[in-house]
């Protein structure tokens, strides 16, 4: 996605890098580990493999053939892929298990914004971002709108561009604290994280997570009652989308961004 935004040439993949660490990690447990790439003969190459458990990426196309073939991965099933794929959807279900998240509506196209020209259902500052996506794909500096016309130009590149409708959020300002999850009936949320942005920057684009210079606090300095508080709202949102295995959940102290 982040290709189609800024370039091919403007974007390093890391993927061989984290695959390699996982790897890693999973044959010092004592695992045999085999990689299966995905392409023409992912099928057959799955098949021929005869391994035990998948450890999958995530991928609804993935997930969905390896339901069909009936072969046991970690993560999450293609119907909550599916739903949490849609940032959308997932805010919609969390609100409607209230849970906190920030205002939002859903631009397919240059018309949709008009709503905000002259009584906008929330105030600006607003944020923006590709509907679907992860690791901040789509996200730059001017995803922080303070106009209607930087909302026009800037919901018409990501259509443009990405090609499909764009997140518009109200932009809350405050401390940005990240969660994982673990498990399942029982998980369990982990320490909370906080990423601490320098004075001059207000939000984590893909660009600034590829220089992986920012700074990280764990567990973030909060108190034992902001931390349970937290860690409560992360397993809710965790199993309101119906999460399988390990998840994580965004959100901020104070002046919360987002829920999840």
């Amino acid at each position: 996605m982040q290709e189609k935004f800024v370039g091919a040439v403007n974007v390093v993949d890391e993927t061989d890098a984290e695959v390699e660490h996982h790897q890693r990690a999973l044959t010092e447990a004592g695992y045999s580990i085999r990689q299966i790439r995905w392409g023409s003969n992912f099928i057959d190459d799955l098949q021929a493999s005869q391994v035990d458990l998948v450890f999958n990426v995530s991928s609804l196309v993935e997930a969905a053939i390896l339901e069909e073939l009936e072969i046991p991965y970690v993560g999450s099933d293609t119907f909550t892929i599916a739903i949490s794929s849609d940032k959308s959807l997932s805010k919609r279900l969390w609100q409607q298990a209230g849970l906190p998240t920030s205002p939002f509506c859903v631009a397919g196209s240059e018309k949709d914004c008009e709503v905000f020209r002259d009584v906008p259902p929330f105030e600006y500052p607003l944020f923006i971002k590709p509907v679907a996506g992860r690791g901040s794909a789509g996200i730059n500096d001017a995803s922080i709108i303070h106009s209607y016309d930087q909302l026009v130009s800037g919901v018409v590149e990501r259509l443009e561009t990405i090609g499909q409708p764009v997140l518009i959020e109200k932009f809350l300002r405050g401390r940005e604290i990240t969660l994982g999850v673990l498990g399942n009936e029982d998980a369990r949320a982990l320490p909370p994280l906080e990423i601490v942005y320098s004075e001059e920057h207000n939000t984590l684009t893909f660009k600034r997570k590829e220089l992986d210079n920012s700074t990280f606090l764990c567990p973030a300095p909060l108190t034992a009652e902001e931390t349970c508080m937290m860690q409560q709202l992360a397993l809710q949102a965790y199993h309101v989308l119906g999460f399988k295995d390990f998840g994580g959940s965004r959100g901020g102290k104070e002046q919360q961004r987002s829920a999840g």
